[in-house]
């Protein structure tokens, strides 16, 4: 294999190879290894080398004279892609729902799952819809679904067990204080706390130091 250095100031010994560069795709495309910014490039087809400098964006620096349009049309591909995987890597960083379509180039949203991320909610015709009776189950914690009015209205028996002390009677239908639910809240939170002790014979919360 011939060898033409067109740069200078690079021979064989000077590659350490991090990198190398081939399209599998054409088995005569040039194949490049570069190490840093230095690339000797395999025109394989004529069986001839070059030794050529880049920047880190893949464009070609100095002179290019007497570099065969197919190794320049190689480097501005690697340079197209490296851009392309930029553009990816910024659009993916936007967000979960963000995604880069590659035949327009340029990053897009999901919509569709950025609608039904939300249990209650659903995608029909391009719109984002609410399912008003899961909305009401699933996001209104002192309301319930009235299936003879079709409405998410007020739950008084919800709104009484979310009340501290307090439980809702069904035979009466009616919210009444339990002083032994309230004391039973009240020293679940007395036992988080590790410098407390609970107390069962005052139904008290003390500090554990004094004890």
């Amino acid at each position: 294999m011939g060898d033409t250095n067109t740069i200078g100031g690079l021979t064989e010994g000077d590659i350490n190879a991090s990198i190398i560069y081939y399209d599998t795709l054409v088995a005569k495309s040039p194949a490049i290894i570069c190490s840093g910014n230095k690339c000797k490039v395999e025109d394989i087809e004529n069986e001839l080398t070059y030794y050529v400098t880049k920047d880190d964006d893949w464009n070609l620096v100095g002179s290019t004279s007497g570099i065969p349009n197919k190794i320049k049309d190689k480097f501005k591909r690697l340079k197209d892609k490296k851009e392309k995987d930029k553009k990816k890597e910024d659009c993916e960083a936007l967000g979960e729902f963000n995604y880069y379509d590659e035949k327009h180039n340029r990053c897009e949203i999901n919509f569709q799952a950025q609608c039904e991320v939300v249990d209650w909610r659903y995608y029909d015709n391009e719109i984002c819809k609410t399912n008003p009776l899961l909305e009401c189950d699933l996001n209104q914690p002192t309301k319930s679904w009235n299936y003879n009015t079709m409405t998410c209205e007020n739950d008084l028996s919800k709104s009484c067990e979310l009340s501290e002390g307090y439980i809702w009677n069904i035979e009466t239908n009616v919210c009444e204080f339990s002083l032994e639910e309230y004391n039973m809240i009240q020293a679940g939170e007395c036992m988080n706390d590790r410098s407390k002790i609970w107390n069962v014979n005052i139904n008290s919360c003390l500090d554990a130091s004094i004890i």
